[in-house]
């Protein structure tokens, strides 16, 4: 079971496994000044439990 801090100070759990997804930002440019894609990438594989 993976803990975490909560708002109040306490610890919360995580019991559910999922898939994390990774949301980039077109913001940021590469050394060619060529924007990252913005396209939200799903982790792949068995599902585990995050965060």
């Amino acid at each position: 079971m993976i803990a975490t801090a909560s708002s109040n100070g306490g610890l919360r759990t995580s019991s559910t496994a999922a898939a994390m997804v990774w949301s980039p930002t077109a913001s940021v440019t590469g050394s060619a000044c060529v924007a990252s894609s913005a396209t939200p990438a799903t982790e792949t594989g068995t599902l585990d439990r995050d965060f």
